[in-house]
């Protein structure tokens, strides 16, 4: 898994956010999709949750998978906001 794609899609989750005027911390679960997990990427994806979110993570669900919806995906984040 590329640490740069990683870095853009949390900096995605970070604009959507800032679409509808959430905050990080609104944000009560997320699940990772990813193509091809290995443990050892755990850690590099904790490393890019925790710049967004700091040392407080929501609810956190990954879940493995042979292929995602197109050929070339390698994982897809899908986060949950509780907004005012």
């Amino acid at each position: 898994m590329n640490q740069r794609c990683l870095k853009q899609a949390y900096a995605n989750l970070k604009t959507a956010l800032d679409a509808v005027n959430a905050k990080p911390e609104q944000v009560t679960k997320i699940t990772t999709y990813v193509v091809d997990y290995h443990p050892d990427r755990l850690t590099t994806m904790t490393e890019h949750l925790r710049s967004l979110f700091g040392d407080t993570l929501p609810a956190q669900t990954l879940v493995p998978v042979p292929r995602l919806a197109l050929d070339g995906m390698l994982f897809e984040v899908d986060a949950v906001a509780v907004l005012d």
